[in-house]
């Protein structure tokens, strides 16, 4: 298994038929022709694989260092859209620390709080503004 720097080179090599795999973890093909490439006969098809993104923030300064806004943050991030609209690569939202990939691992079935879940967010966002 060799890894490809360039997405355009992976990307051209995958229509020529000259790679069985493309993509994450060796490379990353451009996620405006995923598409087309799915679309393809004999094309592109998507694995769902053991991993998960994650987006740090700096919790040591305002307004992240409240625990009722990160909580709020938390919840109104809509992971099916992000899905759907930015990385378009059909990966299931994680709603636990463990890939929803991971044999036996019911975290992610339940999660442990409801995906974009706004008004609890507006909650938690109340109750921050009332204590100042």
């Amino acid at each position: 298994m060799s890894m490809i720097k360039d997405t355009n080179t992976e990307l051209s090599m995958f229509k020529k038929g000259e790679l069985d795999w493309a993509g994450s973890p060796t490379g990353s093909l451009p996620t405006e022709s995923l598409k087309t490439l799915k679309k393809k006969e004999g094309g592109l098809k998507i694995q769902t694989i053991a991993g998960i993104y994650n987006y740090k923030f700096n919790t040591e300064v305002k307004p992240l260092n409240n625990a009722n806004i990160r909580k709020a943050l938390a919840y109104s991030i809509n992971r099916q859209a992000i899905v759907d609209k930015i990385t378009q690569g059909e990966q299931v939202p994680a709603m636990a620390i463990v890939p929803p990939t991971m044999e036996g691992f019911t975290d992610n079935k339940t999660g442990y709080f409801k995906d974009h879940d706004v008004d609890t967010a507006k909650k938690l966002l109340e109750k921050k503004v009332r204590k100042n």
